[in-house]
């Protein structure tokens, strides 16, 4: 029916779907999009400042990503959580994640899961966190 090629960016994430619209991040870009998934235009892209390689997760009117940084490329990217607008795509709050010394990635490379109203992460570095939901 309709196909979407985002130049300069591989889509790594499997796209998550959220009533009418197709949620998923891509690498370097750097951004999570809401794609609508009749004709496949773009709704809204946020700018996530790193590589989103997990499916997006959606709690209620937020939706969460996961990023990861990597560091001696042509784009700069960095580690965080982040929280688009579900409607909008408007960035809502990010939390910058520790950038061990000497990683050439680091951050989130998975997706995010919910368990009791906490964002449940796990790192490239093998630590896996539990944040509450904002």
């Amino acid at each position: 029916l309709w196909s979407r090629h985002f130049w300069f960016s591989w889509v790594e994430s499997t796209p998550r779907l959220d009533v009418d619209a197709l949620l998923v991040g891509s690498s370097d870009l750097r951004a999570v999009r809401a794609i609508d998934s009749k004709n496949g235009h773009v709704r809204w892209s946020t700018d996530v400042p790193g590589l989103t390689w997990g499916t997006p997760l959606v709690i209620g009117d937020t939706v969460y990503a996961g990023t990861a940084g990597q560091t001696g490329v042509l784009i700069e990217h960095h580690a965080a959580l982040v929280a688009p607008d579900r409607k909008s795509g408007a960035l809502l709050w990010s939390t910058p994640l520790d950038e061990p010394k000497g990683a050439s990635v680091f951050g989130c490379v998975s997706s995010l899961a919910e368990s009791n109203g906490m964002v449940v992460a796990c790192t490239v570095d093998g630590t896996l966190a539990v944040y509450p939901l904002r």
